[in-house]
């Protein structure tokens, strides 16, 4: 869809957030925001969902793409202005939303949200990553949606305007409650520790650290709908009611400030580490396209790399040698127009007593001399959590009950000594590899295999058939209805 372009000549993407104007009966009277969907198969018009919900068709040329929050950390980008130059990796992602009523929205909530400040109108989304005390675990009927029924199924509903009556058979699901959770538990700051009991009776005894979709993990899109995470936030934010009439501002009460809320607009920048080293800070995301397809010489700062030549030598030795100093480079810079690359090899050294040491030294590679190191399988963004020494891993572990200081992502690979991670807490600071363990990602359908089939009878839930306690599914009870 990328060959399509805006009223500027950016491309159009889905899920780019844009701008047009709009009209009421055939007069201007401002700009909408809105986030496409798809080009339609003559590619003359484009599908844009609005704040409200509603689809409208729209020809590429009155459309200004404002906004791609879809970028994410470690994807690799290159400049709009520049498609043949070179590419970068995203090492940061600052975003920051416009908040509007669900049901109208010209009622703007709040201005300049964090992300980290609301979630979906469903508490745990599949796949979630969640933390209970020094574990790190990952948790249809869907929200937003229109649903009918007999008037009975409503009754038990909490309804946020008006109340139930026998003939109202039709309504949106605004918020879904959880009774409990089930969560397979994937890592902890403890390596002997106990996991917690898969089946969590009170979700929000559990801390939320991120999304386990890849791309949810970073992005919030025009039209999405949520709630401020805390009361606390959701008191110190003040409604003001854009009316056509004149009406002196009043304070909103409790009812209003737990109305379910829409994405109006997103503000995306992102910093970029670039191929030559260098590194730009706040580059706003519609200036900047997503690398699709990278040949294996694109090589990324940070990247480890390993000499083919060596590779080949060790391959074809018949004679294993076990004492050979093992050694891998980080890709420091590259040139794409002589495709060379600066590199820090670091080797390794044991000697006799069993003390190792390291020495770094650099050099100027051909990118067809070099492939990526297959024993150094992360990136930018992936998900890491600290390793506690053994002999410290008895010890008494309430202080860190809720505490996301042991989980994080990585954000910084070219020194050639400490990994930079950036914490759950929003510290960050330099560890050495073995410090870390590196969360991998797993499919769902995986964890539930290994889990089995469980069983909810409202007091609990219980396995159908022996298996590992941990999957991630989640049982739903109390449905809002607006």
């Amino acid at each position: 869809m990328g060959e399509v372009e805006d009223a500027t000549g950016k491309p159009i993407f889905p899920h780019d957030a844009v701008m047009f104007e709009t009209t009421t009966g055939g007069a201007q009277h401002g700009h909408g925001r809105g986030l496409v969907l798809k080009a339609l198969p003559d590619k003359r018009m484009i599908s844009v969902l609005c704040v409200d919900g509603t689809e409208v068709e729209k020809k590429p040329c009155e459309l200004t793409v404002v906004d791609r929050t879809i970028l994410r950390l470690g994807m690799p980008v290159m400049s709009a202005s520049d498609t043949g130059g070179q590419a970068g990796v995203i090492t940061g992602v600052t975003t920051v939303l416009d908040l509007v009523d669900l049901n109208d929205e010209h009622t703007v909530v709040a201005t300049g949200v964090s992300p980290e400040e609301v979630c979906t109108v469903k508490e745990l989304e599949l796949g979630d990553y969640v933390v209970s005390g020094t574990w790190l675990g990952r948790d249809n009927f869907l929200p937003g949606d229109r649903v009918a029924g007999d008037s009975s199924v409503f009754k038990a509903s909490r309804w946020l305007r008006g109340h139930w009556k026998p003939d109202r058979c039709e309504g949106t699901v605004a918020k879904v409650g959880l009774v409990g959770v089930l969560v397979y538990w994937v890592a902890s700051l403890h390596a002997s520790a106990d996991p917690p009991p898969a089946y969590q009776p009170n979700p929000r005894d559990l801390t939320f650290f991120c999304s386990g979709d890849v791309y949810r993990m970073w992005f919030w899109l025009v039209s999405q709908r949520c709630f401020f995470r805390s009361q606390h936030r959701r008191q110190t934010k003040k409604v003001r009611r854009w009316r056509r009439t004149r009406r002196m501002r009043r304070p909103p009460d409790r009812r209003e400030l737990e109305r379910p809320m829409a994405v109006a607009d997103t503000r995306t920048t992102v910093d970029v580490l670039w191929q030559d080293g260098t590194r730009q800070q706040g580059v706003p995301s519609a200036s900047l396209l997503r690398v699709l397809v990278q040949n294996p010489q694109d090589f990324l700062p940070g990247q480890r790399v390993v000499s083919k030549a060596v590779v080949s030598r060790h391959h074809n030795n018949n004679n294993n040698n076990n004492n050979v100093p093992r050694r891998v480079g980080i890709v420091q810079s590259l040139s794409y127009k002589d495709q060379t690359v600066y590199v820090s090899w670091i080797t390794d050294h044991q000697d006799p007593a069993g003390e190792s040491s390291s020495e770094v030294d650099t050099t100027v590679m051909s990118t067809y001399d070099l492939r990526r190191s297959s024993d150094h399988n992360f990136f930018y963004g992936d998900i890491v959590v600290r390793q506690l020494p053994r002999e410290s891993t008895g010890g008494n572990t309430e202080h860190t009950i809720n505490d996301l200081s042991w989980v994080g992502h990585i954000v910084g690979l070219c020194d050639t000594e400490y990994i930079h991670v950036k914490w759950g807490d929003g510290n960050t600071s330099k560890v050495l590899l073995g410090e870390i363990a590196l969360v991998k990602p797993r499919r769902i359908e995986d964890m539930r295999n290994e889990m089995g089939d469980w069983v909810h009878d409202e007091t609990m839930m219980m396995p159908l058939k022996t298996g590992r306690k941990r999957t991630s599914t989640m049982a739903v009870k109390l449905i809002t209805i607006l």
